[in-house]
């Protein structure tokens, strides 16, 4: 890993000053840190983008929201997400019940966002974890876990910054999170059925009040 004074030096032979030197300067200190605390905007959003190129596995798990890299473009615009994602590693996302209820936008927008939401979990990438399992470690908040080749780094947002945690790839911090959520979550066969289920009784209602109106 180079130092900032080593970075500082190629930007400074590539020409690259102001506000970009700036960025990826702070970049550069901070990765240097165990952990690290970035401002939201640009920053963050080069942090992902270069955590989604480099992993090997993304685990993503989201309690209330649709994750990043389960939204459409509609949703994620509504819910102010950060980058449009660009991964293309294997993922594994973890769906809390509940974010099925939080309404983001109106019911067009989540009927699109429910139905790309079924049609992802026909891939093994999609499982839900029913409201009604109890408490479980994963409910202290959503975060993404990446594993790249030297590292793993967990991703938690925060109301205008984002912290990146630098774990032991094997018996980091998140792994008995991760436990928990593979133990209780329904299978990708379940998931199906139960976004299937959803999308009908809300398309029944969509109808109903449709012919009261």
């Amino acid at each position: 890993m180079p130092s900032a004074e080593e970075v500082a030096g190629v930007l400074g032979a590539l020409g690259i000053t102001g506000q970009r030197k700036e960025e990826l300067l702070v970049l550069a200190r901070g990765v240097l840190r165990a952990d690290w605390v970035a401002g939201s905007g640009q920053t963050t959003a080069d942090i992902v983008s270069s955590l989604e190129q480099t992993a090997t596995t993304v685990i993503t798990w989201h309690p209330l929201l649709i994750p990043r890299m389960l939204q459409t473009a509609e949703y994620g615009r509504i819910a102010s997400s950060a980058a449009s994602c660009d991964c293309s590693v294997p993922v594994e996302a973890y769906v809390g019940e509940n974010a099925l209820s939080t309404v983001v936008g109106d019911a067009g927008t989540m009927g699109r966002q429910l139905c790309f939401l079924a049609e992802a979990a026909a891939g093994p990438l999609v499982r839900m974890v029913p409201a009604g399992v109890g408490w479980h470690p994963g409910l202290s908040g959503p975060f993404t876990l990446y594993r790249t080749a030297n590292a793993a780094v967990v991703h938690l947002q925060h109301h205008g910054t984002a912290t990146f945690l630098f774990e032991d790839k094997a018996n980091g911090r998140h792994q008995p999170v991760v436990a928990s959520l593979r133990r209780l979550a329904l299978s990708e066969e379940e998931t199906v059925e139960f976004l299937c289920g959803r999308l009908r009784a809300g398309q029944r209602l969509l109808h109903n009040g449709m012919r009261l109106g």
